[in-house]
Parts: structure tokens; sequence; C-alpha cells
């Protein structure tokens, strides 16, 4: 769903409590972020009834403001049935439009990959609804595991925001600072000292840290602490700037939540390790053989892409016995002090 923008469609299947096809009158409740729920606004909330328990609504612009928004439809002698947006903005669904190359691949195109390698389907076979259904559900399960684990993530980018001057920043869907999903963690935090330099700070998630602070002083801050909140994570300064300035943060790269619709743009090897990842995770719920082949595929391709992200810190020694040991740093990548 695009977000902010009037003029979409939602549908939902709606069955009444005897598991057939609902007919009579469904409204739709409609919950932006973690506002409470509201009545929808176009119509009074009535759906349309599409036949066959299919109910179609129009959002406003405004039940669409958010970065994800809950429909629910309701009706007497129905079982509610519910579907979640995660929204993007119209940039971003431009830029998915226009989306081709060696990386891009589909969400579906992913799940039918993995049924087909299952011999659940046969290739080019329809894909029911309730197995692409089931698939996603596990799609977004691995993700969701990957992004608490450093080494999925392929890129740790650097993404400016600008202070407010409150203390906690918050960071998250619905924070003072906007993003999709809050990080799991943050590896870094810098502030502009002006033209564009920044000065990085001492970062911790460790919050005997932030215990130990005495006060909260005006000026320049020198370290930070960070805590993994939810639904938006908490960035705690030890000094507050006044006057407004921009603060660099150092992300890992998460996996939002995933629809059928979207497209996924993937480093070398991610195709190969969620789609073998993906098999293993569906075999079960669909009755089918992971093989010893495929598991040794899937963990080779995992390793793979893990490995290439799995930063090793640089180690420090001080007159352990090394070779020519009068200290310093021994660097033992190169086989000397530095």
């Amino acid at each position: 769903m695009i977000r902010n923008q009037a003029g979409q469609i939602v549908r939902l299947e709606v069955i009444d409590l005897s598991g057939t096809p609902f007919t009579g009158v469904v409204t739709v409740k409609v919950q932006v972020d973690d506002n409470p729920q509201a009545t929808g606004s176009v119509g009074g909330g009535l759906m349309a009834n599409q036949g066959n328990g299919s109910y179609l609504y129009h959002p406003s612009q405004a039940e669409t403001n958010g970065a994800s928004i809950e429909f629910v439809g309701i009706g007497p002698g129905a079982a509610p049935a519910a579907k979640t947006y995660d929204t993007i903005t119209l940039a971003q669904a431009a830029a998915l439009q226009s989306a081709t190359g060696p990386t891009v691949r589909y969400v579906l195109g992913v799940i039918a990959n993995a049924l087909y390698g299952l011999n659940v389907y046969h290739a080019g076979e329809p894909i029911k609804p309730q197995d692409s259904t089931l698939c996603l559900f596990w799609l977004n399960l691995i993700f969701d595991d990957w992004n608490l684990d450093p080494q999925a993530s392929y890129a740790e980018p650097f993404t400016v925001f600008a202070s407010t001057g409150v203390n906690p920043q918050t960071i998250g869907p619905s924070g003072t600072w906007v993003l999709p999903a809050r990080p799991p963690s943050i590896q870094g935090v810098a502030y502009d000292l002006g033209g564009g330099i920044y000065q990085e700070i001492y970062t911790t998630d460790d919050p005997r840290w932030w215990a130990a602070q005495q006060s909260i002083l005006t000026g320049p801050p020198s370290g930070a602490y960070y805590e993994a909140a939810e639904p938006n994570g908490k960035l705690y300064f030890n000094n507050v700037t006044a006057a407004a300035t921009n603060i660099r943060l150092q992300l890992r790269t998460t996996f939002g939540r995933v629809v059928l619709t979207d497209a996924l743009v993937l480093p070398p090897g991610y195709e190969s390790a969620l789609t073998l990842t993906l098999m293993e995770s569906i075999a079960e719920p669909l009755h089918a053989t992971v093989s010893a082949s495929l598991m040794t595929r899937a963990a080779k391709a995992r390793s793979l892409i893990f490995s290439k992200n799995l930063r090793v810190p640089t180690l420090s020694t001080r007159n352990l016995g090394l070779p020519g040991s009068n200290g310093g740093i021994w660097d033992y990548r190169i086989g000397r002090f530095i």
C-alpha cells in the first residue's frame, strides 16, 4: 500500500460462523500504526459486497498515512476478517515499479521456486492462495530471525537525523526519527560539528553505563546509550544539545515484512540462501521431505553470505610473548606490530 495516498483498494474475505462465504453487512475498522481502531471514514465504513465473501473498501488518504495499517471487517454472524499493510512512499513505489536487473526478485517468485524445488507443485503450475499465504508467513519469519543476526546484514549505511533537543530520541515507525522498524542495534553515533564534519561519540547498549550517568548536561554529546524498546527504540545522550544539530547513525540493514507483490533487491548469494532456507521451513507444514542434499546446500548458501558479513575485530596484545614483543599493537593479519 502507498503511504498517504487516496484511491487505493482493500479487499477482505469474510466467512460466516458456519464456514461459508458471508453475505451480510460488513463494517470496516481501521488502525493506523499504534493509534486506536476507528470505524472507516468513507461511506460510514460500510464495505461493498463483491460476492462469494469478498468485500471491498476504498480508504481515505488519512487512513493510509502510517507505516502499518490494519483493516478489520466486522459483520453480525461473521468471523472478523483482518488484513495488515506495511506502507511504502510514493517515491519507493516508483522505484520498485522501475526496478530491473539481476538483483531484483519478486516475493511470489521466490515462494514459487521454493514450492517447485520441493516438488509440491510442478514448474509453472499456479500456486493456491492458501499455500502462498503459508509460505509468506514463513518467509517473514526468516526475515525476522535474520534481522537479529549481524551476519545476515549485508550493509551498515550511515543515516542522518535532525536532533530535536529531547532525551531520549525515539527511533522507529512512530518515533521522533521515523524508520519502518526500530533498529535491533546501533553500530555508531556521531554529531555534526558543522560543514558536514562529524565527531564520533562513545556508543553502548549496556544499561549500566547509562545508570552511571549522574546528570544530563547541556552541550555536545560525548556518549549515547541505545535501548531497543518496542515499537520505537530509545537513544539516550549524556548531554543534550539545545540547538538543532544533525546526528548520524550507523545502522545495520534489516528486512521489513513483505507481501506477495513486493520486489526484493537482493545482494549476490541472498536469493539462493533465502530460497533454500524457505524450502527447509515450509517442508514440514506442507508434508514435503527435506533431503540431506537440501540441508547441505542451504547451510552452505547461508554460510557464504554470513561469512562475507562477519566483521572480525582488531585484536590488541601487549607483552604476551609474540615475536619481538616490545609493546604496541600486534596486527595478526600482517604479522607485525603497528
